[in-house]
């Protein structure tokens, strides 16, 4: 620059934001809207920088020092800092050197864009999209090009510093399942000019997401189809959610369904029975069986009716949570079924007592009485019988084992055996209602439940809590 006056007098009049400093880093020119965007007047002229502007960073100070030293442009994309009132701005930057007569830098030429409000929109609309798991995309189609969100990083499995996903690459990642469906979507959109909404799986390493895509075209003035652009949400728990309810509906279809007729085959067995007694009131032999039977009917239909109330109950309490040690689960278990254990001459053994747990504890009171009464109620008389019931721990979870030498469970039916109704012994008449409502109940605590057994050997449940309930 070999005359800064005459560069002074081209620019005073240009709308952009340019300031022209000496080597002091003191105002020689501000352009109006250097003076309109940082909302000052001609009095800077002759003032430091730093005096104007007293927040400038470390960084910019010694960018300033490093272009006055070699002379080379300097240039940043949406920096940040602090206004002298705490708001936050954002520009993009320019440092040039100017030149004297000697070609000697004489000063610096700031040129800057405020792009607060620009920055701060994309920002809250990254954090709408983040809240709502909503991503918005482009794809250009002459050139291949996609352009992401930054939340469309999260829903599909792409690492974002790489830059944006090529189109066969952004393929890879679609469930096989849904590739044909997806394929055949966008496709459609490109030859038909066809907007879109569709439901497809993305696969990621530890989970798989559902995604609801919706696709819009973009065309000449011909009809060709010259980007697709729109958005793509994370519908996973909506979907899961979904999955739950259509779950519960079939179980309580079913449940309906087993309870009316379990409920009123009694009811017509005593009803059978009361006629019987009026055609047959001179024989008292056959009224007191009758009545002996009426009775069995009245027992067979309160534990029905227990078993549902159970059922109903289990999903509707909220859960309450307390710290306690597993001792006073086996406590409670001699308190109640020690009286069996000596009758049936069981051996009990007890590990475990001193583990503390956070969790509801009537819950899993129940959980362990329901799994040792079967125990006792499905023990094999040929043996010397005995039940364990061990409680362990890690940093993560409590497991809770249960196993006994009975008379286990043929393996045709492990599949079935937390399904509603389902019995597997002769030995007992139960609802089939107890293992289903034991699973829920397990599960309401956060936990899960497996099993195995070997018919005529015996069975061995395991129980995983973790250490800490959640109510949420």
């Amino acid at each position: 620059m070999q005359n800064v006056k005459t560069y002074i007098e081209m620019i005073k009049n240009i709308p952009a934001s340019i300031a022209i400093l000496d080597r002091e880093i003191k105002y020689l020119f501000a352009s109006k809207g250097w003076l309109r965007d940082y909302n000052l007047t001609e009095e800077i002229i002759g003032k430091s920088h730093y005096e104007v502007f007293q927040n400038i960073p470390k960084e910019w100070k010694a960018i300033h020092q490093e272009v006055l030293k070699t002379g080379i442009e300097r240039e940043g994309i949406e920096d940040h800092f602090l206004a002298d009132d705490g708001s936050d701005i954002y520009i993009n930057w320019v440092v040039t050197p100017w030149f004297d007569n000697n070609n000697e830098v004489g000063g610096l030429i700031f040129k800057s864009q405020d792009v607060s409000q620009r920055v701060k929109a994309r920002k809250d609309l990254e954090m709408a999209q983040e809240m709502a798991k909503i991503g918005s995309w482009s794809f250009n189609i002459h050139s291949g090009k996609i352009s992401w969100s930054k939340e469309m990083y999260n829903i599909f499995p792409e690492d974002i510093t790489k830059g944006e996903p090529d189109f066969e690459k952004h393929r890879s990642t679609i469930h096989p399942d849904d590739v044909e469906h997806w394929e055949n979507t966008v496709g459609d959109a490109v030859s038909k000019a066809k907007n879109y909404t569709m439901q497809f799986r993305s696969i990621h390493p530890n989970k798989i997401v559902w995604i609801e895509a919706m696709g819009r075209v973009k065309t000449s003035r011909t009809g060709e189809v010259l980007e697709l652009f729109g958005t793509c949400q994370d519908i996973t728990e909506k979907v899961l959610q979904s999955e739950k309810v259509n779950r519960l509906n079939q179980e309580l279809r079913e449940f309906s369904y087993r309870i009316s007729h379990d409920l009123k085959s009694p009811l017509t067995s005593i009803e059978g029975l009361i006629n019987l007694c009026r055609e047959e009131k001179d024989d008292p032999e056959l009224i007191e069986e009758s009545i002996e039977n009426m009775e069995l009917m009245v027992h067979k239909l309160k534990d029905t009716i227990d078993s549902s109330i159970s059922v109903i109950r289990n999903e509707a309490i909220e859960l309450s949570l307390i710290t306690f040690s597993a001792q006073d689960i086996c406590d409670r278990i001699i308190h109640l079924l020690g009286p069996q254990f000596d009758k049936e001459k069981i051996k009990y053994q007890f590990q475990g007592g001193d583990i503390k747990l956070t969790t509801d504890k009537s819950l899993l009171e129940s959980v362990v009485e329901n799994l040792v009464s079967n125990s006792i109620k499905y023990r094999d008389e040929l043996k010397d019988s005995f039940i364990k019931v061990i409680f362990e721990n890690d940093d993560n979870f409590i497991y809770l084992k249960v196993s006994d030498n009975g008379l286990g469970i043929d393996e045709k039916f492990h599949d079935k055996l937390f399904n509603m109704f389902s019995r597997f012994h002769s030995v007992s008449e139960g609802t089939g209602l107890g293992l289903y409502t034991l699973k829920k109940s397990v599960e309401r605590m956060g936990g899960s439940i497996k099993f195995k057994s070997v018919k005529d050997e015996g069975t061995e449940f395991v129980v995983t809590l973790p250490r800490y309930v959640s109510k949420a």
